[in-house]
C-alpha cells in the first residue's frame, strides 16, 4: 500500500508540472463555430471545421487560420461569419485579417493543410469543403489568391483531411485527400432511431444521423507539375484502388525504406496503409502491417491520427482516435512497417474508452523528452440516449455526455501513459463538444500550445504555461528538395536521449499545426541534431539551446539542382 501511495503521489506530482492556460479571451481569437443543423441530421453536420497554423507573413510567428461551418436547408438563424485568418501580433493577441488576406469565403469548410506548394518562400493554404475543394496561394504580400482552377485539385465532395508529400522526391510538394463518400446534401437525410415498438402511439419517431452505411470511396493524389499545376493520378498510383472512409491522414515513412508511405483513418471500415512502392505507385499494406483494425479484428470508428516516435526507439509509430466504447488504437512499430496493439498494455484504452475521440497528437508537453498524448473529445448527439440507442450502451455511470473535456496523457518512463487532464489547469476541465485540434507554439517560449475546435461553439486557445527548460527548435528551410522539408527525419540527441522528429503536413483531425521541429532537452549535456533531408542526404548540426535555429539544406543541393520552382 505505502509503494502505491508513493507512486500515485509521484504521479500527480509530475502531472501537476504541465500547466494549461485558456487564453482565448485575452488574445481577442473571438471565432464560434456554425454547424448549421436544424434538426434534419445532414451528415455533413457531425464533422466540425478544422483549423491550421502558418505563418502566412514570414515574421517568425504563427498565426491562425479556423474553418467555419455554414449555412444548411432548414437553418433559419443568421449566417454566419466564415472562415477567418487571425494574424500574431507578436503581444499574445491575434487580430483577424481575413479581408486583407483575401480568404473571405461562405463555403461550408471541413479541412485545412498549409505548405510551400511552389517553393516560392511563402506558406500557401489548401482547404476541403462542401462545395468542392479550394488552393490559396500565397502572393508573398499578405494577401492569398484562388488558383483552385488553374491548379486543378478542386475535387468532389465529401473530401475531409489533406497533406502535402513529396512522394516521387522530385523537390516539389504533391496532395493528398482524404475522402469520406460520395456526397450530395439534396439527397441526404436523417435515419428513424429503433424504438423497438416502445414509442407512444400518434408520436413521431426520432430522427438521428444515418450511420456510416456507404461504401468506401478512394481518396486522391495530386501529382505537382510544377508551373502551379497538378494531375490527378489517383487511378494510375494505385490509390484509386484502396477504398475507406478516411477522415484523418497521417504521411511518414513507416517501414524506414526513405520513401513517405500515408496512413488513412477511416470510419467503420479497415484503415489504409498505403506504401509507396518508388515508382510512382501505392500498395495498401494495412493487414498485413496490423494497422487495418483494432487487436479483436473489429475495424474501429477511425477519426484523427498522428504519427510520431512516442517510444524514442527511433521508429514511427501511430495513433488513431476511435468512437466511444473504443480504444484510441496505439500502434508501435517494430522497425520494418508493421505494428504492435499496444493499445491496452500502454495504459491508453481504460483512460480513453468512455469518450467520443477526435483530434489527436503525440507531443511532448512536459519537457521530459517523452511524447504524451492529447485528445479532443465530444459527441455527436445532443441527446446521448440517441447514441446509446444506436450502439452498444455504455454504463451511466461512464457515459460522457454531448461536451467532453479534453484529455493530456502523460507518458511515464517505460512507455505507460496516465491522465493528467484533472492537474493541468482549468483550460482542461472545461467541456466542450470537441472536433479538431491544432498545435504550435504560439508564443516562442519552447512549449506546445493547443488550439481546439468545436461543433456550435467557440474555439478555445490554450497556452501551454509549464515550467521552461531546455529545447531546441530547427526551422528548415529545403534547397534541392522542397523549401518546407517536408519529409524530413531529425533525431536530436542530448546525452543518452535520443528524440526521432519529423517535418509533417497533415495529422490530427481535418488540421495542420506549426512545422517546425521542437525538442524538449532535459538535463544539460550538449546537445546535437541529425537531420536526414527528404532527398536522402545528412547533415549534422550543433544545438544551441532556447533559440530558434534556421537551417538551410546543402547536401541535396548539388543533386537535385533546378527541381522545383524558385
Amino acid at each position: 500500500m505505502l509503494v502505491a501511495a508513493v507512486a500515485a503521489a509521484a504521479t500527480l506530482s509530475a502531472a501537476g508540472r504541465v500547466q494549461f492556460t485558456d487564453v482565448t479571451a485575452s488574445s481577442r481569437l473571438t471565432f464560434t463555430h456554425v454547424s448549421g443543423a436544424s434538426g434534419r441530421f445532414y451528415y455533413i453536420e457531425e464533422w466540425g471545421s478544422g483549423a491550421a497554423f502558418l505563418d502566412y507573413d514570414g515574421d517568425g510567428w504563427l498565426d491562425i487560420f479556423l474553418g467555419q461551418g455554414g449555412v444548411l436547408p432548414g437553418y433559419t438563424r443568421s449566417a454566419p461569419v466564415g472562415n477567418r485568418l487571425f494574424r500574431n501580433n507578436h503581444d499574445g493577441t491575434f487580430t483577424d485579417v481575413t479581408v486583407d488576406a483575401g480568404l473571405v469565403s461562405g463555403r461550408y469548410t471541413l479541412g485545412a493543410a498549409t505548405a510551400d506548394y511552389d517553393n516560392d518562400g511563402h506558406p500557401d493554404l489548401f482547404i476541403t469543403t462542401l462545395q468542392g475543394n479550394v488552393l490559396y496561394h500565397n502572393d508573398g504580400h499578405g494577401h492569398f489568391v484562388d488558383v483552385t482552377a488553374h491548379a486543378g485539385v478542386q475535387g468532389v465532395a465529401m473530401s475531409t483531411s489533406a497533406a502535402f508529400v513529396d512522394y516521387d522526391g522530385d523537390g516539389r510538394l504533391d496532395l493528398f485527400v482524404a475522402r469520406y463518400r460520395d456526397y450530395d446534401i439534396k439527397t441526404d437525410r436523417g435515419c428513424e432511431v429503433p424504438d423497438f415498438g416502445m414509442r407512444p402511439p400518434n408520436t413521431p419517431p426520432r430522427i438521428a444521423y444515418c450511420g456510416p452505411a456507404t461504401p468506401g470511396v478512394a481518396s486522391r493524389l495530386y501529382h505537382n507539375d510544377g508551373n502551379g499545376v497538378f494531375s490527378d493520378v489517383t487511378a494510375k498510383s494505385g490509390v484509386g484502388r484502396a477504398l475507406a472512409r478516411g477522415l484523418g491522414v497521417a504521411v511518414a515513412d513507416y517501414n524506414e525504406d526513405g520513401r513517405p508511405d500515408i496512413f488513412v483513418a477511416s470510419d467503420g471500415l479497415p484503415n489504409l496503409l498505403l506504401m509507396n512502392n518508388g515508382d510512382g505507385t501505392f500498395t495498401d499494406r494495412a493487414l498485413t502491417a496490423g494497422v487495418a483494425v483494432g487487436e479483436y479484428g473489429v475495424a474501429y470508428a477511425g477519426m484523427g491520427v498522428d504519427a510520431a516516435d512516442y517510444d524514442n526507439d527511433g521508429h514511427i509509430d501511430l495513433v488513431v482516435t476511435n468512437y466511444e466504447n473504443q480504444p484510441a488504437s496505439l500502434f508501435r512499430n517494430r522497425g520494418d512497417g508493421t505494428f504492435d496493439d499496444v493499445s491496452r498494455t500502454s495504459g491508453v484504452t481504460p483512460l480513453v474508452w468512455p469518450f467520443m475521440k477526435w483530434g489527436v497528437r503525440l507531443l511532448d508537453f512536459d519537457g521530459d523528452g517523452l511524447k504524451d498524448l492529447f485528445v479532443a473529445n465530444g459527441q455527436i448527439y445532443p441527446d446521448v440516449s440517441i447514441a446509446s440507442t444506436l450502439g452498444a450502451p455504455l454504463p451511466d455511470q461512464v457515459r460522457k455526455g454531448y461536451a467532453q473535456e479534453p484529455q493530456l496523457l502523460l507518458q511515464q518512463p517505460k512507455g505507460s501513459f496516465v491522465d493528467a487532464s484533472r492537474q493541468a489547469g482549468p483550460g482542461l476541465a472545461q467541456k466542450r463538444v470537441g472536433r479538431a485540434a491544432a498545435f504550435a507554439d504560439i508564443d516562442n517560449d519552447g512549449d506546445w500550445d493547443v488550439l481546439l475546435a468545436g461543433i456550435d461553439g467557440p474555439v478555445a486557445l490554450l497556452r501551454n504555461d509549464t515550467a521552461a527548460g531546455r529545447w531546441a527548435r530547427l526551422e528548415l528551410e529545403g534547397d534541392g528538395c522542397n523549401r518546407d522539408a517536408i519529409g524530413a527525419i531529425i533525431r536530436i540527441t542530448t546525452g543518452d536521449l535520443t528524440q526521432t522528429m519529423l517535418v509533417q503536413s497533415g495529422d490530427s483531425y481535418l488540421s495542420d499545426h506549426d512545422h517546425r521541429v521542437l525538442a524538449a532537452l532535459p538535463g544539460t549535456a550538449p546537445a546535437t541534431a541529425e537531420i536526414r533531408w527528404p532527398c536522402g542526404s545528412t547533415e549534422r548540426v550543433t544545438i544551441t539551446p532556447n533559440r530558434t535555429q534556421h537551417v538551410r539544406e546543402a547536401a541535396c543541393r548539388l543533386r537535385k539542382a533546378g527541381a522545383g520552382s524558385r
